[in-house]
Formats: structure tokens, C-alpha cells, sequence
């Protein structure tokens, strides 16, 4: 993926009772500089990793960490552009 002329950001999704600051804000411009995020990254190195894929929710569209092939997932973060190598997230059973 090429960067983009703007950069998009991505907001650590964390449960409304908990506050952020801007440090849970981040700028990438690539899917690797995106992945390489801290609070991005610490997903790959769970053994059951599978890969990151994003949905859309409502306005918003989600970063997912995908594991055991689809089965489990976990919202990671809030990403303000439609970051296209990312492929869509689809619920597996």
C-alpha cells in the first residue's frame, strides 16, 4: 500500500467507562506503520492471531483483531479512513 496524502488516525477503542488521552490517538499512512502502533501491534504476538480486518460501525469504521481463523475478535481502535488492504470483517461461526 502506497501512503496517502493525508493521514488517517486510529483512536484505541477502550470501553466508555475508562478516559483516553491523546496518546490512544495515532497517525499512520500505511498498513505497516499502522500494525507497528503499540497498542495495534501487541495483538500479533497472541499465538492465535490470524490477521487485522476492519467493519463498518455506523459512522465509524473498526479496526478488528481477528484469532483462530475468524472465530474470536477483538475491536481494537477507531480508523478514520477506509484503509484499503485491510480486507472487510465477516462474523464466522
Amino acid at each position: 500500500m502506497d501512503p496517502v496524502d493525508e493521514p488517517w488516525t486510529i483512536e484505541r477503542y477502550i470501553p466508555d467507562a475508562i478516559e483516553i488521552d491523546d496518546s490512544d490517538i495515532v497517525e499512520f499512512t500505511t498498513l505497516d506503520e499502522l500494525v507497528a502502533i503499540p497498542f495495534v501491534a501487541v495483538y500479533c504476538q497472541h499465538p492465535d492471531f490470524y490477521r487485522f480486518s476492519r467493519v463498518s460501525w455506523g459512522s465509524h469504521t473498526l479496526l478488528m483483531a481477528e484469532f483462530n481463523q475468524g472465530r474470536r475478535w477483538r475491536a481494537v481502535g477507531l480508523i478514520t479512513g477506509p484503509v484499503p488492504d485491510l480486507p472487510e470483517w465477516e462474523p464466522v461461526r
